[in-house]
């Protein structure tokens, strides 16, 4: 071979990084990128041509010496793992790469949910599950860890991440028409149950069937019913001297205000108040006439007692409105809460990153782009999966600069995940919420009181100290 046909073969290879080259080792790609053959703009292309030429291990390699050679990219996660995961390597080390993916620097609940989202829709359905149920930690009265929770359960047959689905959904999730989520929540449960059986393990089965009936429970219900174009209110003070109301539909006693009816459709004239886990006590409800006309000057309210179990009882009262509320008293002998529902704080708006904000903007020099012509010609090329909505998709970006300004490093490191020391303040103690309400005559004040409790349960200590930053 002469000299001017190695000459131009050096310098094809400098000016086209892009095309793909035979057998080459991490170590090989290495030696490129820090001989400058390889430019930051040109890994999304040669990677593409690797892929598109079937060479998956190759892909890992490039990539992996990307990530060793301080040029990180956000879209390099997700193909590192797919390309991982057609190369046949073990799932333990694709969790990894996904776990570096998502933000662990960010504790509140909406961070952690996407987190999961994102490991779900890679595959990591145990990794996914296992985020859901702290999120579910986190803020323990919140409905969405476990309506998503119960997708990956269902598909893994995890039988305690179905019964901590589950009874979270029975217990947690009040929304208007929550028969549906309910229902299907039982279902699974019913369907793994029967599985158990079929396998021979019945005492799982048991276990299982015991959980959703017990979770199925409801220790009292009050529903107002009515007739006409007019406007009813009802309102329920609790013993631990809450009230719950169309304007407070969730309090520390653990009531649900789930209807707020108003005529004249039949199906419409309707106000439900549920409380699955009551306090025993009594319990007075007030029947308010807001506003237009009822047949009859009658409503019908119904209360229940200990539904889903054999000692159910049921009553009816006959509700004559007049000027004033109307107060109907009720003794509730059998409760299963000793202490206020422990209502998790209002989670912090992450900050969105748009779209194609580079990382320059986060104040590191020499940054690059994120590349939105990469991303999207990846996708179309089967290397990345279908983004998520806009809004999942910003938070993820921001998750993933955040991990690069902080020099998390996925292979280096001993498998390391860096971290970016965020300061949050903590509140701890019984905030209290107070609302006046004067009557129209001027007579009377009536007072909404609304507490708030809330305690550190734990306090881990770790050491930023060798986490793979450079």
């Amino acid at each position: 071979m002469s000299a001017e046909t190695r000459l131009d073969e050096s310098r094809s290879a400098k000016s086209s990084p892009a095309k793909p080259a035979a057998d080459r080792t991490r170590d090989d790609y290495l030696r490129m990128f820090h001989a400058g053959q390889i430019r930051p703009d040109t890994v999304a292309d040669l990677a593409l041509g690797l892929h598109n030429a079937g060479k998956y291990p190759e892909v890992v390699a490039l990539i992996e010496a990307a990530m060793l050679s301080g040029q990180t990219q956000p879209w390099m996660y997700d193909v590192l793992a797919g390309s991982m995961k057609l190369t046949g390597r073990p799932q333990a080390e694709i969790d990894r790469v996904l776990l570096s993916r998502v933000d662990f620097t960010a504790m509140d609940v909406p961070h952690r949910l996407f987190s999961a989202a994102h490991l779900m829709r890679c595959g990591s359905d145990a990794e996914a599950l296992r985020m859901y149920r702290q999120a579910s930690r986190f803020d323990p009265t919140r409905a969405d860890p476990y309506l998503l929770g119960l997708k990956a359960a269902r598909k893994l047959e995890d039988v305690a991440g179905v019964e901590w689905a589950v009874t979270g959904i029975l217990t947690y999730s009040w929304p208007h028409q929550f028969e549906r989520q309910h229902n299907r929540a039982v279902d699974v449960a019913a369907d793994l149950a029967r599985k158990l059986r079929q396998a021979g393990r019945t005492e799982e089965a048991a276990h299982l069937a015991e959980v959703t009936a017990e979770a199925r429970r409801i220790d009292l219900t009050a529903e107002l019913t009515w007739v006409g174009d007019g406007d009813l209110d009802l309102l329920v003070e609790e013993p631990l001297g809450t009230a719950c109301s169309a304007s407070s539909p969730r309090t520390t006693s653990g009531g649900f205000h789930i209807k707020d009816g108003y005529g004249p459709k039949p199906d419409n004239c309707k106000e439900q108040y549920f409380c699955p886990v009551a306090t025993p006590g009594r319990y007075r409800l007030r029947v308010r006439h807001v506003s237009g006309g009822v047949v009859g000057k009658r409503a019908n309210l119904t209360v229940r007692t200990g539904v889903g179990t054999k000692d159910a009882t049921q009553k009816s009262f006959a509700v004559q409105l007049g000027m004033d509320d109307t107060l109907i008293p009720f003794e509730l002998a059998e409760g299963r809460r000793n202490e206020p529902m422990p209502i998790g704080p209002n989670s912090l708006q992450p900050t969105v990153v748009r779209p194609g904000q580079g990382l320059s903007r986060l104040g590191r020099p020499g940054s690059h782009n994120l590349g939105s012509e990469n991303l999207a010609r990846l996708t179309a090329q089967g290397m990345l999966p279908p983004p998520p909505k806009p809004f999942v998709l910003a938070q993820f970006q921001q998750s993933s600069q955040q991990s690069f300004v902080s020099g998390a490093n996925p292979v280096a490191g001993g498998g390391s995940v860096g971290y970016q020391p965020q300061i949050s303040l903590l509140s701890e103690g019984v905030p209290l919420t107070a609302g006046a309400v004067v009557s129209g005559d001027r007579r009377y004040v009536r007072l909404s009181l609304s507490p708030t409790f809330s305690t550190i349960t734990d306090v881990a200590t770790f050491s930023f100290a060798n986490t793979g930053g450079r």
